[in-house]
């Protein structure tokens, strides 16, 4: 019987409901899938700063795969130091460099949109806001961004240093028009639109890149990963897994790329519902690869 050895689970739209909370019920699924030695990965487009809580939630610690791939950490055994980036071994970093912040800051400033920098290990995201208005408008997405610091050059901006993602918000009305612009600007930056913003990583990063990344390291293969997601940050890593689930909640386009599409949402346990399926068939195990140290 072919078993899975790696798990990798999307957080916002697929392990965490509308309040950003993970279900016991999910918790519970999750824990026996880690049980079982199989490998289990956070893999999200949030900055690693803005994953953590989700472990603590989940009350283990697991690898992370970050900002859409462009970085991974290894999990600790004391659960009170998860958002600790200090003491979490860094598999892999993807930053984006001097030039390609500067372009992406030419760009926010030409379209006049607010422009957001997270760089790894760095408590606080880095927010361009150069107008008064930019300034207030960047209050109603409080909610969403870590702390942040708020600049108003830009070119004090750009001597932040190297991001693992950097992103421009947009009205809601407007994401295309400013993809589009974008993927004529920087055609050879990984791009993925949002209702609000688009966010921008380095070249050929992406999630399923990242777990190939880990895999490589930790002594599986992506044909024996389980995916779950939603969002346009997901196509990939579902289209190259063993076996891709894209909740029942996604985009068209992501259940069009899926192996499966989950029963329930991620308002009604639809992670947990198909893992505990999937545990009852003794489908998950620990990777049989030789492990390697990076």
């Amino acid at each position: 019987m072919r078993k899975f050895s790696l798990l990798a689970l999307d957080m916002d739209g697929t392990v965490l409901d509308g309040r950003w909370k993970v279900s016991a019920r999910t918790a519970a699924a999750v824990a026996r899938v880690a049980e079982s030695g199989a490998i289990v990965t956070l893999c999200t487009g949030r900055a690693f700063e803005n994953t953590h809580f989700v472990e603590t939630q989940l009350g283990r610690s697991l690898f992370c795969i970050c900002a859409n791939g462009a970085v991974a950490v290894a999990p600790v055994k004391d659960l009170t130091q998860v958002g600790d980036a200090s003491v979490r071994t860094v598999f892999f970093e993807h930053t984006l460099d001097a030039s390609k912040v500067k372009r992406i800051v030419d760009v926010a400033t030409e379209l006049g949109l607010i422009a957001a920098l997270y760089r790894h290990g760095d408590p606080n995201a880095h927010i361009l806001a150069s107008t008064e208005l930019q300034r207030q408008q960047v209050e109603t997405f409080r909610r969403a961004f870590l702390p942040f610091e708020l600049h108003s050059s830009p070119r004090d901006f750009e001597a932040i240093g190297p991001p693992v993602k950097m992103l421009l918000l947009t009205s809601g009305t407007n994401s295309q028009k400013v993809m589009q612009h974008c993927q004529g600007v920087f055609p050879e930056l990984t791009l993925y639109k949002e209702r609000h913003f688009v966010d921008i990583c380095g070249a050929s990063v992406n999630k399923a890149a990242g777990i190939k990344q880990l895999c490589k390291a930790l002594g599986s293969h992506i044909e024996e990963a389980v995916c779950f997601g939603d969002g346009n940050n997901d196509i990939e890593f579902l289209q190259e897994a063993g076996l891709g689930f894209a909740m029942a909640n996604a985009k068209l386009e992501v259940k069009a790329v899926a192996n499966r599409v989950t029963r329930f949402s991620n308002e009604e346990d639809g992670v947990a519902v198909e893992l505990e399926e999937m545990l009852a068939q003794g489908l998950f195990g620990p990777p049989t690869g030789v492990v390697s140290l990076l």
